[in-house]
C-alpha cells in the first residue's frame, strides 16, 4: 500500500489529478475473503465477518461493526459498502454490535435444539444485564462490548454448522439444474439472443456473458434477476417468456475415431539351456619326424676316353 501511495502520498495525487480530483481508495488484497472484506471497509474497524457461501443465493457476508463505527462503515449514501460487495462479488450486510446482539441472545433463547452448557448459560446472562443496561441508557464498559461480541460469535458458529446438510442438498440441486441448461444456451452470447434491447442492455450491464448463465439464474433465484438495477416482476416475466420461445438445436454427435489396432506383443519365448559337456582334455602335442634329407650328390664329370 505504501509503494502505492508513495512519499506523502506523491505518486496517488498525481493520479487523482489526472482523474479530475477522483477519490481513488488503495486496499490490500487478502485471499482470506473475511479479512478482505474487513480491509474493503476501511478505515471502519470491523468486529467480525461471518460467511456464508450458499449455492443458490450466492455469497453473503454478515458484518458486525462497533456502534460508533456504523456509519463510517456504510459511508456515506452506503457508497463504502457497495464498493466492498463490488470487490468481494457478494452481498454484505453490516450491523451494530448493539443491533446484533440483541438478535443473537433472542434466537439461542428461542432455539431449543441448542444445548446450554453451563459457561454458556453464564454468559447468555451477562449479556442480557449489559444490554438491559445499554437501553436504559447507562453506559457500557468495554469489556461489556467483548462479551457481547462473544455472544454474536457463538450463534454465527452454531448456525454456520446447522447449514451443512441444507448446503448438500442445495448443491445437488444446483448441479441438477445445470445439467438441464442446453449447451447451445451456453455457447450463444447474450448479443446474439433475440431479447428485447432493454433487457439485453440491463443484462449486459449485470455482467451476464451468455443465454445459459441467464436461464441458470432464473432457475435458481429468481429474486436475484427481479433485484437487478431496472428489473421488475414485468421485466421478469418478459424475460421468461423469451427464453420459452427460444429453441436450441440439439449439437451433433461426433463422429467416434476407430480404436486403434493394438499391437499383439510376442509370446516370450522359453530359453533351453542346453547342457554343456565336457571338453575333451587336449591332445598332447605331436612330435613331427622330420626326415633326414638325402644330401644331393656332387657334380662328377666324366670325361670320355679317347679312341
Amino acid at each position: 500500500v505504501g509503494a502505492c501511495v508513495g512519499m506523502r502520498g506523491v505518486r496517488i495525487q498525481s493520479i487523482v489529478k489526472e482523474l479530475n480530483d477522483e477519490k481513488i481508495d488503495v486496499i490490500e488484497w487478502n485471499p482470506e475473503q473475511a479479512i478482505f472484506i474487513a480491509k474493503a471497509l476501511s478505515p471502519a474497524r470491523v468486529t467480525a465477518v461471518y460467511l456464508d457461501d450458499d449455492p443458490i443465493s450466492g455469497r453473503t457476508a454478515a458484518v458486525v461493526v462497533p456502534d460508533d463505527q456504523l456509519s463510517l462503515a456504510i459511508g456515506r449514501e452506503g457508497q463504502n459498502a457497495r464498493l466492498a460487495a463490488k470487490l468481494t462479488s457478494g452481498r454484505i450486510d453490516i450491523k451494530s454490535l448493539s443491533e446484533a446482539a440483541p438478535e443473537t441472545v433472542r434466537k439461542l433463547r428461542e432455539d431449543a435444539s441448542f444445548d446450554v452448557t453451563s459457561a454458556q448459560a453464564e454468559t447468555l446472562k451477562s449479556a442480557e444485564v449489559i444490554l438491559a443496561k445499554k437501553a436504559e441508557g447507562k453506559p457500557i464498559a468495554p469489556e461489556d462490548y467483548q462479551l457481547l461480541g462473544k455472544v454474536v460469535d457463538l450463534n454465527a458458529k452454531r448456525v454456520a454448522r446447522g447449514r451443512q446438510e441444507e448446503r448438500a442438498a442445495k448443491v445437488e440441486k444446483v448441479a441438477a439444474i445445470k445439467a438441464g441448461i442446453p449447451a447451445a444456451a451456453r455457447a450463444m452470447p447474450l448479443a446474439q439472443a433475440p431479447l428485447p434491447e432493454h433487457l439485453l442492455r440491463l443484462l449486459a450491464e449485470a455482467e451476464f456473458k451468455n443465454v445459459g448463465e441467464v436461464m441458470e439464474q432464473l432457475a435458481l433465484d429468481e429474486k436475484r434477476i427481479s433485484s437487478l438495477e431496472g428489473f421488475g416482476s414485468k421485466e421478469v416475466e418478459a424475460l421468461k417468456k423469451a427464453l420459452a420461445e427460444m429453441t436450441f438445436p440439439e449439437p451433433e454427435p461426433q463422429p467416434q475415431p476407430a480404436p486403434e489396432p493394438v499391437a499383439l506383443a510376442p509370446e516370450p519365448v522359453a530359453e533351453v539351456s542346453a547342457p554343456v559337456e565336457a571338453a575333451a582334455p587336449e591332445a598332447a602335442p605331436v612330435a613331427e619326424a622330420v626326415a633326414p634329407s638325402a644330401e644331393a650328390p656332387a657334380a662328377v664329370t666324366v670325361e670320355g676316353e679317347e679312341e
